[in-house]
């Protein structure tokens, strides 16, 4: 029972983190590679295509930070892929359902009874916890563990909402958490060119994204601008990581015609 506990969006604050000034936000563009030159960083598509350069690079993709990583360090990042599987599904009308509770209920597994969207409200109830994995499909068989813990967490909600995680009205959604074998994020550099241009990598947030998001955030403006640091020494210099004696130079290299947008 978490009695100070609330609940956000995530998808309204990474739209309000974005109205932040001086951010621009560019969609459909994957980024594949990180190419050294003689102005800093190259960032590049699947194609080679150029998507921006800076001399300043911050590697925030998740799980997918790892193979960006690899593009400029030999030293693999310590990420592990832990794929995990949410059920779902809508209130028969716009009001709470008799069975379930009017506050979110955690155990082994957890129980959000209200969410309200466009649709109306809408009960969410996992995760799965699978690692080593990184596909993010939908699986039956999540539904049905997801659904053997709510008949241990809520027996009575479980009995009401049986029939939804039969595998023919089931919906779910997957994802893929980037954890460390400490379970502490990575906020270090991992490559330098010769000119000084750096490449960090912010991942490794586990199930604890939202939070630990904003606090690195925090810890590496400090740390770019020389300002006090937004927690305790000791504590800051466990999650920023400068392993300035392994840290890797990389050769520049001149932009390739093919490298144009």
């Amino acid at each position: 029972w978490h009695t100070r506990a609330g609940w956000i969006k995530p998808e309204r604050l990474v739209h309000a983190w974005l109205q932040t000034p001086g951010v621009t936000f560019r969609g459909n563009a994957e980024a594949s590679q990180l190419v050294a030159t003689p102005q800093g960083w190259q960032i590049l598509d699947a194609c080679h295509a150029v998507l921006a350069q800076a001399e300043l690079v911050l590697l925030a993709a998740g799980y997918g930070s790892r193979a960006l990583a690899a593009s400029v360090s030999s030293t693999p990042l310590a990420l592990q892929a832990i794929r995990g599987q949410i059920s779902w599904g809508m209130h028969p009308t716009n009001a709470l359902m008799p069975s379930l509770p009017g506050f979110p209920v955690n155990g082994h597994g957890g129980l959000i009874p209200a969410v309200p969207g466009p649709e109306g409200l809408r009960w969410i109830m996992g995760s799965s916890y699978q690692r080593d994995c990184e596909k993010p499909e939908i699986r039956a068989q999540d539904h049905q563990d997801v659904f053997a813990r709510l008949q241990t967490l809520l027996p009575e909600t479980a009995r009401q909402l049986r029939q939804d995680f039969n595998p023919d009205h089931a919906q779910g959604w997957a994802g893929i958490r980037s954890a460390t074998p400490g379970r502490l994020p990575i906020l270090e550099c991992v490559a330098a060119t010769p000119s000084g241009a750096e490449a960090w990598v912010c991942s490794g947030m586990g199930s604890r994204g939202l939070s630990f998001a904003a606090l690195c955030a925090e810890l590496f403006a400090a740390r770019l601008h020389g300002e006090p640091l937004p927690l305790e020494r000791r504590l800051a210099q466990v999650l920023l990581v400068e392993r300035r004696q392994t840290k890797q130079a990389v050769p520049s290299a001149s932009p390739q015609p093919d490298d144009a947008p």
